[in-house]
């Protein structure tokens, strides 16, 4: 799981480029154009183009070499030895490539707007930062006729102006989820990268190990409103085509039997984590939770008619030589996946037949940031729902909601700046002829 190539970083030379923009290629020539259209279109002129092929079998290359001249030099194209089968390597090949004070990471089916190195390079310059996080983006389909603005968090939680993130790195952990991991939506500087060896792991479908790398050493981490980043909904995208059952087996469990693995190598590096190992026990736990989709593993499983020995064969094929002399537990991670999935299964169907009698609980949180702050439950459409105030809870103020509707619509007002949070803590069900009287059947979703 070591990158070897770390040691072989060129130094900087003279007469930089401010961005370096890498993207990965593999059989894009559907879209490829359109892509370096946009890059040409750039009203920031400053950055240099670094292309790595991962040995396209179509037309990509020719097309990339035809705009080699319009580009004045900025272009540089890249292949690699052998097919990587993900962006990973071929984006580590290109940031060992680079020479800009800032790199940029695209897709090849993607576009930019016209402002966007420009307005992510202002920014960047502006705050020092040492990483420009877009928190919106432009969402288009295969043929670019409709664009809509859109984004990963919840529009609640959007800014409306450039925010700091903490510094501390105990409060970045908190908000781990709020940082979305997708290498587009980030500018970064390339000190940061090459002063803590921060690559992309050769994992499939995760991006979230090379984002809290970038989590857990920028100084200023800086996340901003502005949506400049164009993603094609590509139904033929590499995460999106269909798969062979040993690609389905792959796809699934990689991230889980390797991820792991180099994740805790990662933490291993940072000091925080040394002297706080519950938190890296946590980390390691929340990535395992996040990575490992047995229901999806299962629902392929069912569709390509893959029997327990399939999976077998395939996950002791793939992975036995990382597992080395623990592969003989292989066996007995196929069980689990399918036993957990047959026990999900019974639990569904027990909910469904007790779904009339549910209750809901709904904690709402505020960490002020003032002791002047409070929270003011205005209305709520069940006028049967119980609220009370959390008076254990001494630093924050926290209100409990519990409901039997079903459907809540729930009125507050927060009179404090702070972080505020709405979290379903559980369900329990309750006697259909006395609903004062529990039925012992609980699930407390914090877990």
């Amino acid at each position: 799981m070591r990158n070897d190539h770390r040691k072989s970083v060129p130094p900087p030379t003279d007469c930089l480029p401010s961005i370096s923009v890498i993207i990965p290629v593999y059989n894009a020539e559907k879209y490829i154009g359109e892509c370096l259209d946009s890059l040409l279109a750039q009203t920031f002129k400053n950055f240099e183009l670094i292309l790595v092929d991962d040995c396209s079998t179509d037309n990509s290359v020719e097309i990339i070499e035809s705009y080699a001249s319009k580009f004045n030099g900025r272009l540089k194209l890249a292949r690699m030895e052998k097919n990587a089968g993900s962006g990973s390597l071929p984006r580590n090949k290109g940031l060992l490539l680079s020479r800009g004070e800032y790199v940029f990471n695209m897709d090849n089916d993607d576009a930019l707007t016209n402002t966007g190195l420009e307005e992510m390079y202002m920014l960047a310059k502006k705050y020092d930062a040492d990483v420009v996080y877009c928190e919106r983006y432009y969402e288009v389909d295969a043929d670019l006729e409709t664009r809509s603005l859109t984004s990963f968090h919840k529009e609640s939680t959007l800014i409306d102006k450039p925010m700091i993130e903490p510094s501390l790195l105990s409060e970045r952990l908190n908000r781990l989820t709020t940082y979305w991991v997708t290498p587009w939506t980030k500018l970064i500087k390339r000190k940061l990268l090459i002063e803590h060896q921060i690559f992309f792991p050769n994992i499939i479908r995760d991006d979230s190990i090379w984002t809290w790398d970038l989590i857990f050493w920028a100084k200023i981490f800086l996340r901003v409103p502005n949506a400049v980043y164009i993603w094609r909904n590509n139904p033929t995208s590499i995460t999106r085509r269909d798969k062979t059952p040993e690609q389905v087996v792959n796809f699934w469990l990689n991230p889980v039997i390797l991820g792991v693995k180099y994740l805790d190598e990662r933490l291993q590096q940072v000091d925080f984590f040394r002297k706080n190992p519950q938190k890296r026990y946590d980390l390691l736990e929340f990535f395992i939770q996040g990575s490992f989709d047995a229901t999806a593993l299962v629902k392929y499983r069912q569709q390509l008619k893959l029997s327990p020995y399939d999976v077998f064969e395939a996950v002791k094929g793939k992975f036995s030589k990382n597992l080395g002399e623990y592969d003989v537990l292989i066996p007995t991670l196929c069980s689990i996946i399918f036993h957990e999935q047959a026990s999900k299964d019974k639990v569904t169907q027990e909910f469904r037949k007790l779904q009339n009698i549910f209750t809901a609980r709904i904690d709402i949180w505020l960490i002020p940031q003032d002791e002047q702050g409070d929270i003011q439950i205005i209305s709520t459409s069940d006028d049967k729902t119980s609220i009370g105030r959390a008076t254990w809870v001494k630093d924050n103020i926290v209100y409990f909601i519990q409901s039997y509707a079903g459907k809540l619509d729930l009125v507050a007002k927060v009179t404090s700046n702070g972080r505020f949070d709405v979290i379903l803590r559980g369900k329990d069900v309750r006697d259909p002829a006395d609903r004062s009287k529990r039925i012992p059947y609980w699930i407390d979703y914090t877990k």
